[in-house]
């Protein structure tokens, strides 16, 4: 089969980002479910025309997207699964995306992210073996990063990841707003007020209340080496990973089929990022060109 020159997004679905444990969560594989279903019915198309899926999740058995995604039927399609903590969705759009451009898999992929959290950051179900993520943290806490907990009851997972966050916010910070902090500490702020302001307007948002900058700068701080964010902000910055029901649904195709509303993926790059603290990250850098609506 020829390589694909163009991919594009051809469909995409979503269900409620939900916090976990609350009284209406769903499995998993419900979620997947009901997010596969709106894509194909965005995109125009069946289940049987997806040729390779792949499925992005971090909290779950091995094959869980296996599982998922036989929710939609046995085709027998090849299914991949990405696991790479905050960037498995988008290394999954990369991969789904390298795949129809090698021409190996057929035209149309379907990319499933999904998530099922306990409350808190889960802890590491391996004790016979270090923490991926460690060397990172225990670096962290040599730069000065205190090791009690945030808060009481708050697992020690949890707490380290929030300072670990807050640690690349505080070296921001020196870098670029030395000489006033607490503007700095405003703007992060700002940029929850403004996510709790579309959330009020998304039915799908896990909290649809708004905020203001004078609650959220209220919240205790993450304890960082200087402080530079709250709890508050560091929540609400990762409440869709924490969402019970997380799935995210996009379809790629070459050539654009299904709907006539699609969008060209012109650019999709995964590279690894060291920080001093030092933090690895997978960064996706997505240019999106030539939007045709019908």
């Amino acid at each position: 089969m020829a390589s694909a020159n163009k991919v594009y997004v051809v469909g995409g679905g979503v269900c409620p980002f939900r916090m976990p444990k609350s009284k209406d969560c769903l499995d998993y594989t419900e979620y997947a479910r009901i997010a596969c279903t709106k894509a194909l019915e965005d995109a125009g198309l069946k289940y049987e025309d997806i040729t390779v899926a792949v499925a992005a999740w971090n909290y779950g058995d091995t094959a869980a997207g296996h599982r998922a995604l036989y929710e939609m039927g046995l085709t027998g399609i090849p299914i991949i699964n990405t696991n790479v903590n905050c960037s498995a969705g988008s290394c999954g759009v990369f991969l789904g995306r390298s795949l129809l451009k090698a021409g190996i898999c057929g035209d149309v992929c379907l990319v499933l992210g999904m998530e099922q959290m306990e409350r808190g950051l889960s802890e590491s179900k391996y004790t016979d073996r270090e923490n991926p993520v460690g060397p990172q943290l225990k670096h962290v806490h040599e730069l000065g990063s205190p090791t009690e907990l945030i808060k009481p009851g708050m697992n020690q997972w949890t707490s380290d990841v929030c300072r670990m966050f807050a640690g690349a916010a505080d070296e921001y910070a020196e870098r670029h707003c030395a000489e006033d902090r607490e503007k700095f500490c405003r703007y992060l702020a700002d940029i929850t007020v403004k996510n709790r302001a579309h959330g009020t307007q998304n039915p799908d948002a896990c909290i649809r209340s708004a905020t203001t900058r004078e609650k959220v700068l209220r919240r205790p701080f993450c304890g960082s080496i200087s402080e530079p964010m709250s709890v508050r902000v560091s929540n609400i910055h990762k409440l869709g990973g924490i969402a019970a029901g997380d799935s995210p649904v996009v379809i790629l195709s070459h050539p654009p089929r299904g709907s006539s509303r699609v969008m060209r993926l012109a650019a999709c790059a995964v590279f690894m990022v060291m920080l001093s603290c030092p933090i690895l990250n997978s960064v996706i850098h997505l240019a999106i060109e030539n939007w045709k609506f019908s």
